[in-house]
């Protein structure tokens, strides 16, 4: 049952004490310390803030082509 979930799952997190099928069937694999899940959250969180800074960055470096661009067939008045 704890296989097919692992599989389901987007991300499948396996203990390092677990079985060896849970074990191949997760994504990650966790020692067998609590303390490391807590810094696999931190981390995670630490990576999709970068990547929604990114995407800000990317937003406001290409809003002035999109902000300024003219609709195809219309004239800009002057």
């Amino acid at each position: 049952m704890d296989v097919l979930a692992l599989k389901d799952a987007d991300i499948g997190v396996a203990m390092g004490a677990g079985s060896r099928v849970a074990r191949t069937a997760a994504q990650i694999v966790l020692d067998d310390s609590f303390a490391t899940l807590a810094a696999v959250v931190a981390e995670g969180r630490r990576v999709i803030g970068n990547i929604e800074r990114v995407a800000a960055i990317a937003r406001a470096a290409s809003a002035p082509l999109w902000l300024y661009r003219q609709p195809v067939g219309r004239r800009a008045v002057a």
